[in-house]
């Protein structure tokens, strides 16, 4: 059989055997037919679409979404292959699709692929697409948090505002947030967001050292049991931050403190666990954090 029959027919058992196409807008591949309100699915996917071509004059092409492809194991946009993928995982709740904040999040990123195509190539300022979707979600459904219903035993992913600085904090997420903030309390027309790709983003405010260990860029460290060792920090003087504090799961006991200088030990054998080392202000607002990761036997 030609190449080319073989493409069609493949294609042609997709879509009658693994896809739902509920309108010209957006195709549905379900194979295993995991559990969704169609009518629900269709009101937010026309709902968003809406929004997006109004404010920015526009007509998006037809949106693939995915649910629980081969390989799957994180639910979002996936640029290559340009669809949005659902994955089943046991930190999600049915594969993610309960939650409206993260649908709209990620069809958002597919709207922007589709509709400015330079934007999602080459060395992509993830931080931006990540802050600018976000508040695509909070316009279509404003509330204090973002991700309900999404991970189990959960409240939320996380607030859409927050008094963290861009220098304090180190994941592309965790620096959108910040510019949700800003989008939020400055109630930017969201036909005015992608101005934000043009911005520079702000340095880096916080350096820090560890006691007779090199430096680990993935923030993981090695410590011997019953051995104190001492993380120390500092800070740019406009970032306002005057103090350190720290939140972890137990297993790591703080054997000394000062303001910048946080010391650590372990008492016993741990495989891995982390500690959040938590940057406040004067008035005790949390400026930002890094997370580090502690074992014996990283």
């Amino acid at each position: 059989m030609k190449l080319k029959n073989i493409t069609r027919y493949g294609l042609l058992f997709i879509l009658l055997f693994s896809t739902k196409v509920f309108s010209k807008d957006y195709i549905l591949i379900n194979p295993n037919n995991v559990a969704i309100d169609e009518t629900a699915f269709a009101n937010s996917f026309t709902k968003a679409k809406t929004l997006f071509e109004n404010e920015f004059r526009t007509r998006i092409n037809t949106i693939v979404f995915s649910i629980n492809p081969k390989g799957c194991y994180r639910t979002g946009y996936n640029p290559p292959q340009n669809q949005v993928v659902y994955c089943d995982t046991d930190k999600v709740v049915n594969s993610g699709l309960n939650s409206i904040d993260v649908f709209n999040h990620e069809v958002f990123h597919a709207f922007v692929c589709n509709y400015k195509p330079q934007l999602c190539s080459g060395v992509m300022k993830t931080y931006i697409h990540e802050a600018i979707a976000d508040y695509f979600s909070f316009l279509l459904n404003p509330d204090k948090t973002f991700g309900e219903d999404f991970l189990v035993n959960t409240p939320g992913v996380r607030k859409y505002m927050t008094t963290w600085r861009e220098g304090l904090v180190e994941a592309d997420h965790l620096k959108g947030s910040i510019l949700v903030t800003e989008l939020i309390l400055n109630r930017v027309p969201l036909s005015k967001v992608f101005r934000l790709f043009n911005r520079i983003e702000e340095p880096n405010e916080v350096i820090y050292s560890v006691d007779k260990l090199p430096y680990s860029h993935l923030n993981k460290y090695r410590l011997r049991v019953n051995e104190v060792t001492s993380f120390s920090f500092k800070f740019a003087p406009q970032s306002g931050v005057v103090r350190v504090g720290w939140n972890n799961s137990g297993e790591v006991k703080v054997a000394n403190y000062s303001p910048t200088t946080v010391s650590l030990k372990i008492t016993g054998p741990i495989k891995n666990t982390h500690i959040d080392f938590i940057y406040y202000s004067s008035d005790d607002s949390v400026l930002g954090f890094r997370r580090f990761y502690i074992g014996n036997e990283l």
